[in-house]
Order: C-alpha cells, then structure tokens, then sequence
C-alpha cells in the first residue's frame, strides 16, 4: 500500500474515531440535562438508544477500513469512490439510523477536501 493510502486510511479512522468521541459526549449533555430536570427520562432513553445505534455503525464503518481491499487501491480518488460505494451498502444492509449518512458524509468531505483539494 502507498504512503499515502496508508494516511487516507489512518485519517479516515481519525475522523470516525472523532465522531464517536463526539457522540459519547451528546449522551453525557444529556445525562447532565435530565438530572438538571430539563428533560424527561423518556426522553433521555430515546435519545441515547440512537446514539448507541449512531456509534456502533461508525464502530462498524471503522472495521471497513481494516478490509485488505484497500490495500491494492493506489489512488486517493478511487478510495473514496470505492468508499463511498461500501459506506452506502453498509449503511442500507444495516439498517443504521440515516443521520450516520449526514454525520459521515461531512466526515468523508473534509478528509476528500484534504487530499484532493475540492
């Protein structure tokens, strides 16, 4: 695999790493919010069920990475098509919450924009 594959890939899972990280401090704004009494358990509930749903697809999404597929692909550009293409089966065959679509497709932009200057 090229020197640059390999920082497209370890990037990526940077950026997915980050969103998790993100997630997880969303359920802790919301513990917070409902012991403050500005929301109702119900609500707390419902709210960390699609987060939990939101991390483990991004969870999933970062196992994709260690597939040995990207290792023979030699060009940013294919990447992410080939990417793209695996993210959108994943998501489907899954089931995931669709904001995960939203949330990665930023993701996927800013690493896109950083090594083919979009």
């Amino acid at each position: 695999m090229s020197k640059t594959m390999t920082h497209v890939l370890g990037l990526m899972r940077l950026e997915l790493q980050d969103v998790q990280e993100d997630i997880k401090a969303l359920e802790d704004l919301g513990v917070q919010r409902y012991r403050r009494g500005e929301i109702t358990e119900y609500v707390l509930k419902e709210n960390n069920a699609l987060f939990e749903g939101e991390i483990h697809a991004i969870r999933s999404l970062i196992g994709i990475l260690t597939d040995p597929k990207w290792a023979q692909i030699q060009s940013p550009e294919e990447f992410f098509l080939q990417f793209d293409m695996a993210v959108q089966n994943h998501l489907k065959d899954f089931q995931y919450p669709s904001a995960v679509n939203s949330i990665l497709d930023r993701k996927v932009r800013k690493v896109r924009e950083f090594f083919l200057g979009d």
